[in-house]
């Protein structure tokens, strides 16, 4: 009759913590609140503890199993119940000083719901402790207690929520209070369920039972028997020690080389940027070192896959090459893209890059590989889109890639990703494989119309400096002969006015020499003869003298031309 009253009250349990956790979901849903959707999960916890206890209720009603087996049984029932009651604590602890402020909506809603659990939490574990002391089931009044905790965490969700109302943050003071008292709960069924399975008789019928073992001494069980009575209290408080210590030891943690860690106390960050070596933090549930290592570069592929197993790789990677084989596998859905001026285009991407901030790549997005593949792939579509097919397989490649990378960068920064894009590289792109063959000629003419402008470029480049040296000779040439001509003039000015003041100072020989040398001028090719005025009047008869100059002149005094 006790059995079936403890599975009834059990039952009951599973039933209403069900509604429980039916009623906070809907409310977190309808508000927005955290702090009720983390009471939803402290309440579906409630139920793995009623599933517990309805396994040792029905293991410890066998008639089979000895009285002390039960016992123990329900005990360690109650010691896990303990346990789960500590994680409940240590939830809201967590709660509470890592939780941020956010909008709540349909307040009223969501306290008076919160008020009607409570209210059904109470009487839930009323009930449980009662059926639990009636029927002396130890693991039934455990979880009672920890139904009781279930309504210390609404009444903490209470307190914060009319807190909120009045426009102060009260529930992360209330939920530690709560977890404290939690605690304590906790403890006390611990310790109770520990004294009942370490008690003497218990003890003496674990001995009497590994009696029962082959090849066993007897006399030698006693003697470790009468040690073990005589001296449990020592052996339990040794092997605490023992236990508290390792538990202790459990803190210790090492970053490796290119390794930082982050610390967590109470999911709230407390150190960042701990650098490589071996270190400490408080054991969990208390602290937590997350490592990450900042120094490895991590990709992104856009477009196409590397296979870690591949077969009969082709010789080359062409435009045509479907990747049916080989170590890249497309992405068809990935790959496709549309440009600006409505053509398909096929893509690959591979993005790099490496964790700057650990804890906003940690803690500020969800699944930060999977968004950075979006992102990578939006931007890149983005991009793509706003630019003509011909430019994209010609040259404005490596222009999209550096584009691409600081699109991404700052959208990274933004939204405080915490990484840094180190390189972004597009190893493949052209034209869908049903129309390479189009696409192949157009490259072609793409290229021709670049070489040609290039052989222009040349042209230009080699021809105007030579005309610009042409031009700069002529204008050198030119200045030369203009100061050429310039000082001859001025030579020429310079000695006809040192002529003009010889002949004012002798004018009658300079008349001479002129009237002479423009008679030579005058009458060129015939023998002149000069007589000095008042030589002989007789007839001379030159004929005789006509090729002999210099006798002739010496004869008459004068010379002849």
């Amino acid at each position: 009759m006790g059995l079936d009253r403890k599975s009834a009250a059990v039952l009951i349990s599973m039933g209403t913590n069900t509604f429980l956790v039916l009623l906070k979901v809907l409310l977190s849903m309808l508000s927005g609140s955290l702090a009720l959707l983390a009471d939803a999960i402290h309440s579906g916890s409630d139920i793995l503890v009623d599933a517990l206890v309805l396994v040792g209720i029905k293991v410890s009603g066998k008639k089979t199993i000895p009285s002390p087996l039960r016992t123990r049984i329900e005990n360690s029932i109650a010691i896990i119940i303990s346990i789960v009651i500590w994680y409940s604590a240590y939830a809201i602890f967590r709660k509470a000083l890592g939780e941020k402020i956010i909008e709540i909506k349909m307040l009223p809603i969501a306290i008076l719901g919160t008020f009607i659990s409570i209210i059904t939490s109470y009487f839930l574990s009323r009930y449980k402790i009662h059926v639990g002391r009636t029927t002396n089931s130890p693991s039934l009044v455990a979880d009672g207690e920890h139904s009781r905790t279930d309504m210390y965490s609404s009444i903490a969700v209470l307190i914060g929520l009319t807190g909120y109302m009045m426009g102060f943050r009260l529930d992360p003071i209330a939920a530690i209070v709560v977890g404290v008292l939690i605690i304590k709960v906790g403890l006390d069924i611990f310790q109770s369920g520990l004294k009942a399975i370490l008690t003497k008789t218990s003890l003496q019928f674990i001995i009497l039972r590994l009696e029962r073992i082959p090849f066993v001494n007897r006399i030698e069980f006693a003697k470790q028997y009468e040690k073990i009575a005589l001296h449990r209290r020592i052996i339990i408080w040794v092997t605490a020690t023992c236990l508290i210590f390792i538990y202790f030891l459990t803190g210790l943690y090492t970053v490796k080389p290119g390794e930082q860690a982050v610390v967590q106390r109470f999911g709230r960050i407390i150190k960042q940027g701990v650098m490589p070596g071996i270190h400490y933090c408080l054991p969990f549930p208390f602290e937590q070192a997350i490592t990450i290592n900042t120094k490895r570069i991590n990709r992104v592929e856009i477009g196409f896959r590397n296979r870690e197993i591949f077969d009969d790789e082709p010789d080359a990677y062409l435009w045509e090459t479907r990747h049916i084989k080989g170590r890249y596998e497309k992405q068809y859905d990935e790959a496709l893209m549309l440009t600006g001026d409505q053509n398909i285009v096929d893509v690959w991407l591979v993005v790099q890059y490496r964790i700057r901030d650990m804890a906003d790549y940690l803690f500020r997005v969800d699944a930060p590989q999977i968004l950075m593949k979006g992102v990578s792939e939006a931007a890149v579509r983005y991009l793509i889109a706003k630019e003509d097919i011909d430019a994209l397989l010609t040259r404005k490649r490596h222009w999209i890639e550096e584009e691409i990378r600081r699109t991404l960068q700052g959208f990274l920064d933004i939204y405080a990703f915490g990484i840094e894009v180190t390189k972004v590289a597009i190893p493949v792109i052209h034209p869908p494989i049903e129309v390479v063959p189009v696409f192949r000629s157009i490259a072609s003419a793409s290229e021709d119309k670049e070489r040609y402008i290039r052989e222009a470029e040349s042209y230009f480049n080699r021809i105007v400096p030579l005309a610009r040296a042409d031009a700069a000779r002529a204008l050198e040439k030119a200045r030369a002969y203009r100061i050429v001509k310039v000082n001859r003039a001025k030579g020429e000015a310079r000695r006809f006015s040192e002529q003009l003041d010889e002949f004012r100072d002798s004018r009658e020989i300079s008349m001479t020499r002129i009237y002479l040398e423009t008679m030579e001028k005058v009458l060129p090719g015939i023998n002149k003869f000069i007589l000095t005025p008042g030589a002989s009047n007789d007839i001379l008869d030159l004929r005789p003298y006509i090729g002999t100059q210099g006798s002739l002149e010496g004869l008459m005094g004068g010379e002849k031309k």
